[in-house]
């Protein structure tokens, strides 16, 4: 979730530079969860060996995270999706796996099961509530 704030994504000028269309739900987690199922696994290596775990705190689409922004800010903050082509010409490799996420979307994440190993997984709200690093 952090990616969202750093100062290339544009919010202290009232947009939200991101490459996925406005319609495309994306997971994500913040990284104090990250490290929280990190713990757990070395805590219970048993309970997590040979297991893949899809981690998200929350799936959202770029226009609700700078909604929900906006909201915490006060202020409006507009989704402007990146062209692809623009990412391309500063990463081939970048570029081309937004292209394809962009194509066939995101995993879905099952967010209640995930609950059930780490009860307190913040939801990006959640985790905006709990954030003091807003630019303004």
């Amino acid at each position: 979730m952090e990616n969202v704030l750093l100062p290339t994504s544009g919010i202290a000028g009232g947009k939200l530079y991101d490459p996925t269309p406005a319609h495309l739900k994306v997971p994500y987690i913040a990284t104090w969860d990250i490290g929280t199922f990190a713990v757990k696994a070395f805590e219970d290596p048993a309970a997590f060996i040979g297991k893949t775990l899809d981690l998200a705190g929350d799936q959202l689409t770029a226009s609700e995270i700078a909604a929900k922004i906006g909201n915490k800010l006060q202020k409006s903050i507009t989704h402007v999706q990146v062209p692809i082509t623009v990412l391309t010409e500063q990463s081939p490799l970048l570029g081309e796996l937004f292209s394809h996420l962009n194509a066939q979307g995101y995993p879905q994440v099952d967010i209640a099961a995930l609950k059930t190993i780490h009860p307190g997984l913040l939801s990006f709200s959640e985790w905006l509530e709990t954030t003091q690093v807003i630019p303004v």
